[in-house]
């Protein structure tokens, strides 16, 4: 394998790599490709190279390696790679001419004939490899029918972390296992982090363990790897976890996009004589191309909901510059008229004016806090908590006020709703904006019936909480139900800051929920929030 600088200021430069090793490249002396790029660190990238294969790896960089323009930390290389680290370019040669590394390797490690089979995820391909006949094809055409219900689950429109935990209970079932799960780099705390779980939970236990080892080596190799007893071979450290768990065959296989690592899929079974199959593995390591390739649309998506965002609260700001002067201007009339009754000793309009200011000053408040809620890209403090209570509390302060406005609360909130894993304080927010926006509805319906009505209860499969709020208001117009969750939007007039709904929607979302509406113009509108009750990863 030769390696050549085809643009940067070392242009020209050229490197053979013919024995297996790890060969640095960067600016430091002890590099064996060493560049005079200053955009390069000292120790930038390596290149670890194998009969049949060549790896790249990011040293922690300053500026990051690419591979054909787009940035890996680690990934396979292939003949006319250009690798770019800062503004040096580097292009790969002559690995064809290597020997062929295997499809699949197996690793006798004892004469007890425990093996460890690996297979590189390009290679993974379980629908172009299946077969029609042959001892294994009932077993592969099953996987294969797997493969399917997998992208089935993950075209649903169920929420993140429950469509996950879909696909982790179906693999689960189909290569009859003990425990799933999916895992990412959690770069803050460098290590590996649960996002998805399906265990049997054996002894009462909620999550499941892996073997860090076996992640590590799977991540190492960037292949897929299938171990049976993994205590037997040489690779793993038999002080690990591996051995508290008693893990008795196992499977991981790296998620990748172009060669770049997402996460990892694990699977095992505990206590048992029988190993998973090369099948299995192919299975699995399908499975986890799919799922790259899944998560990796979610971040984009994730990237563009936050550009998305970031743009509209900058046009937020500019136009509630009004709505927040309007505000003051509330505050200051207030002030003003008090401070003359002062003067006057005379008090006949005070209640007035001071309720007036706290009217003033809740509706700035509120501002505030939606500004800020919508503003920041968060993860939910979670604590166990009960969403009756949260209703509760939004209802109590507003009973005097329903009264003197005539409107009828009717509450029909399941008493053995289970607890939900949320921020109470978030999901108190969303039912005081719904409340309130029913309220609004209801302040000038006259001579009709005014009516909230506010519904808890466990969905049909007893995953999810929903809740409804129903009122007999203004309704909304039909043509206007699918952005009425959008900033700016509001049926308030001068009086709404459009922001309220948008904000709700965000928190429910970030919950791993749904929020929908449903309305019929000048007779009533209900929401509908559907909140899964277990949130795992």
């Amino acid at each position: 394998m030769k390696i050549t600088v085809i643009e940067g200021p070392d242009s020209g430069a050229e490197r053979s790599l013919e024995s297996p090793g790890t060969y640095l490249i960067g600016r430091s002396a002890d590099c064996e490709l060493r560049l005079s790029d200053p955009e390069t660190s000292r120790r930038h990238a390596a290149i670890t190279l194998a009969p049949g294969r060549a790896i790249v790896d990011d040293q922690t960089s300053r500026n990051g390696t690419r591979v054909n323009e787009i940035r890996v930390q680690h990934a396979m290389l292939k003949d006319g790679d250009v690798i770019r680290l800062g503004g040096t370019h580097i292009q790969v040669d002559g690995l064809a001419d290597a020997a062929p590394a295997p499809e699949t390797t197996l690793r006798i490690a004892d004469p007890s004939m425990r093996v460890l089979t690996s297979l590189n995820h390009r290679d993974a391909d379980l629908v172009a490899g299946s077969r029609v006949a042959g001892p294994d094809a009932d077993r592969e055409n099953t996987m294969l029918r797997g493969v399917g219900e997998v992208s089935n689950i993950l075209v649903s429109s169920v929420a993140r972390q429950p469509l996950l935990r879909q696909v982790l209970d179906r693999m689960k079932a189909l290569l009859d296992a003990d425990s799933a799960c999916v895992m990412l780099w959690d770069s803050d705390n460098d290590e590996w982090s649960f996002h998805a779980v399906s265990s049997s939970r054996h002894e009462g236990s909620p999550t499941v363990s892996v073997s860090r080892t076996i992640i590590n080596q799977a991540v190492k190799d960037g292949m897929a790897l299938l171990t049976d007893n993994p205590m037997a071979d040489d690779r793993f450290d038999p002080s690990e976890s591996i051995v508290r768990q008693k893990i008795s065959s196992a499977l991981c296989a790296p998620m990748t996009i172009e060669d770049e690592l997402t996460g990892v899929i694990c699977i095992d079974r505990r206590n048992r004589r029988d190993a998973f199959t090369p099948i299995d593995l192919r299975f699995t390591a399908t499975v986890a191309n799919i799922l790259g390739v899944y998560l990796e649309k979610l971040r984009i998506q994730d990237d563009y909901i936050k550009q998305e965002r970031l743009a509209a609260v900058g046009q937020v700001i500019a136009g509630l510059a009004h709505y927040a002067k309007n505000i003051i201007t509330g505050l200051q009339l207030s002030v003003g008229a008090i401070q003359r009754m002062l003067k006057r000793e005379t008090y006949d309009t005070m209640d007035t004016c001071v309720q007036a200011i706290a009217t003033e000053e809740q509706r700035l408040t509120n501002l505030i806090l939606d500004m800020l809620s919508y503003a920041k890209d968060r993860e939910p403090l979670r604590m166990e908590m009960n969403i009756n209570d949260v209703i509760a509390a939004v209802v109590r302060p507003f009973i005097q006020a329903l009264c003197h406005q005539s409107i009828r609360l009717e509450q029909h909130l399941e008493p053995e709703l289970p607890s939900l894993m949320a921020e109470k304080n978030a999901l108190h927010r969303v039912v005081l904006n719904l409340f309130v926006n029913a309220m609004d509805a209801l302040r000038d319906n006259q001579g009709r019936d005014k009516r909230i009505c506010i519904t808890t209860a466990l969905s049909e499969d007893q995953t999810h909480i929903e809740i409804t709020m129903w009122d007999s208001g203004c309704g909304v117009p039909k043509n206007e139900t699918e952005n009425i969750f959008g900033v700016f939007f509001s049926t308030k007039g001068s009086k709404g800051t459009g922001l309220g709904l948008a904000v709700s929607r965000k928190i429910i979302e970030e919950h791993g929920g749904t929020i929908d509406v449903e309305s019929a113009e000048g007779e009533w509108t209900e929401f509908r929030i559907s909140l899964p009750i277990e949130l795992t990863g």
